[in-house]
């Protein structure tokens, strides 16, 4: 149909491109020509109308199973998924694994698996494995995969290396979701050895090394990733990812800089630009890529989430909670980022009644979900500081600190139980179990809160003894963290007991800038310690900014702003 071509290619009729089959099928009304009228529909977008066309041709052709594939194939396009199943059944066991994976996107995994009964292992086993991972029975998903390769070996038979390195890949996923990762790493490198030059495995093979802290191999394959593709985003992203997991700042920087420079809405390394930047205490810093992010999003809907997080995330690390909450909400629906956004909104409302709200908006898709919601719902419920709550949320704590992956998260949940239940020992015992933990991404916040609840512990303990562990506990936090004015705030105190003022000061005055300058108990510390370094201009300066944000604030024109006034006169 060179005359259909040339309307369709060159003139750009697709009226007239259809109109040439409509005519041919409405002259000649064979099978083949209501197929061809069928296909032409597909081609100009029309599914409604090629679904029509194929019933047409079914009517002289009902026994033809590819045909009735073909139009289930369409009716799936037009969301028409009842009479979809009835084509696919009406195949037979042509049609069965194309229906098995219908029926798995429906939800229907009872009837998914009993549509591939009739087929043998080798045909389908990938889909069968699929039906029982979204049961979430991960372990028969892997042992189906790891029989059917089993079978083709004993019968003589090989898969085509696409086929093998594909069955491969997905057991390496499957065995990390179970955590068996040297299985995983294996399963990966059999893959790759089929297909050397599958970026996909590549990259997966990469993210596990880093996830179980093998941080030379990760690198390796990155390099040799990036050999035959300079410019492959994902290993790039990994390379500057590795850089912030040796807490080489600015070289992780400069990788997200660089990446953000090339493209804006790149928004998996803006966030974790806006992480370096708040850990090197140069937040600030971040703000022009946020909105070079925004001008590059704002024709696409679909970059608005994202956008939405990321503002969210640095209001957030900012101080400014309630605007971070109004960007966190607006990225809560979405499929990719807004799970972590009902996260962050938890921790940023955890003692407020709304935190219960969002918890059962949270939908966990596998068992490190899970447990990472068991965690955060644990942490809410100790944040009533009720009884009943307390105690509930420290049996889940006992429970989660056998996971590895939430061992250090609950180990302060732990300790944050003992100290409401006034047993400041067991908490200092049960976080000197994790205080030696190397620093990983995903446990920062929890590592870093269990250093400085330690920290606490032992300065609260008093005596000499205590006091210098304390001060090296404070310090790792600030060598991960520059940011943390509780951190400064502590070293500080360590500091005014040792009636060392002016380093006191030094500290308390970093703590202060760090946390916007609007905690009056924290000015007060700072305006305290200046009159006893004999700091009196700067003493008054702070009392002034604390009464400010607290007119009534208790003691502090009496204690310290009357006393400087009183020598700065003198």
């Amino acid at each position: 149909m060179k005359k259909a071509d040339i309307y369709l290619n060159i003139m750009k009729d697709e009226q007239a491109y259809s109109e040439c089959f409509r005519k041919l099928a409405e002259s000649n009304p064979t099978t083949e020509n209501f197929l061809m009228l069928g296909d032409a529909y597909l081609a100009i977008q029309e599914p409604e109308l090629a679904v029509q066309s194929y019933e047409r041709a079914m009517v002289s052709s009902s026994g033809d199973a590819k045909l009735s594939c073909r139009l289930a194939q369409v009716l799936v396009r037009c969301h028409q998924y009842a009479k979809a199943i009835k084509c696919y059944r009406d195949s037979g066991d042509e049609g069965s694994l194309e229906l098995a994976e219908l029926l798995l996107k429906l939800g229907q995994m009872d009837k998914a698996e009993s549509a591939l009964s009739n087929l043998p292992a080798s045909k389908k086993s990938f889909i069968l494995a699929k039906v029982y991972e979204k049961g979430g029975d991960i372990e028969r998903a892997l042992r189906t995969l790891e029989a059917a390769i089993d079978g083709q070996v004993e019968l003589g038979k090989q898969q085509s290396n696409e086929n093998f390195a594909k069955i491969n890949h997905q057991m390496a996923e499957y065995a990390t979701l179970l955590r068996d990762f040297d299985t995983a790493i294996e399963y990966y490198k059999r893959s790759l050895s089929l297909i050397p030059d599958n970026p996909n495995a590549q990259i997966s093979l990469a993210k596990l090394y880093m996830q179980v802290n093998d941080w030379s191999s990760c690198e390796s394959v990155c390099s040799n990733l990036l050999t035959n593709d300079p410019n492959n985003e994902p290993a790039l992203l990994m390379l500057a990812d590795l850089a912030f997991r040796r807490i080489d700042f600015p070289t992780a920087e400069k990788h997200f800089c660089a990446l953000l420079d090339r493209r804006p809405n790149y928004w998996v390394a803006l966030a974790r630009l806006i992480e370096v930047l708040r850990r090197t205490a140069r937040l600030t810093l971040a703000k022009p890529y946020i909105e070079a992010a925004a001008l590059a999003a704002s024709s696409t809907p679909a970059d608005q989430p994202p956008l939405a997080y990321c503002t969210g995330l640095y209001h957030w690390y900012s101080g400014n909670t309630s605007l971070a909450m109004q960007k966190f909400n607006e990225a809560r629906g979405d499929a990719e980022w807004g799970q972590q956004a009902l996260h962050n909104m938890v921790e940023v409302c955890i003692g407020e009644p709304a935190a219960q709200t969002l918890l059962a908006e949270m939908r966990p898709s596998t068992r490190d979900e899970e447990a990472g919601l068991q965690l955060i719902t644990a942490f809410v419920r100790m944040a009533t500081e009720e009884k009943q709550q307390i105690e509930r949320a420290m049996i889940d704590f006992t429970y989660l600190a056998n996971n590895d992956a939430h061992k250090v998260g609950a180990t302060l949940g732990l300790a944050m139980g003992y100290v409401l239940q006034k047993q400041s020992t067991r908490a200092r015992n049960v976080l000197k179990r994790v205080a030696k933990s190397v620093w990983q991404f995903e446990q920062a916040e929890h590592l870093e809160k269990s250093w400085l609840l330690l920290a606490d512990l032992y300065i609260q303990a008093g005596g000499g003894g205590k006091l210098e562990p304390a001060i090296d506990l404070l310090r790792r936090v600030i060598s991960h963290n520059k940011s943390s004015s509780r951190a400064y705030e502590l070293l500080g105190l360590i500091a005014e007991k040792e009636q060392k003022y002016g380093e006191a000061s030094d500290h308390y005055s970093e703590a202060w800038k760090l946390s916007g300058e609007c905690d009056p108990s924290l000015g007060y510390r700072l305006a305290y310690n200046l009159v006893k370094g004999k700091r009196f201009a700067d003493a008054i300066s702070v009392c002034h900014a604390v009464l400010k944000l607290s007119p009534d604030y208790p003691r502090i024109r009496k204690d310290v702003l009357d006393k400087a006034l009183s020598h700065l006169r003198t």
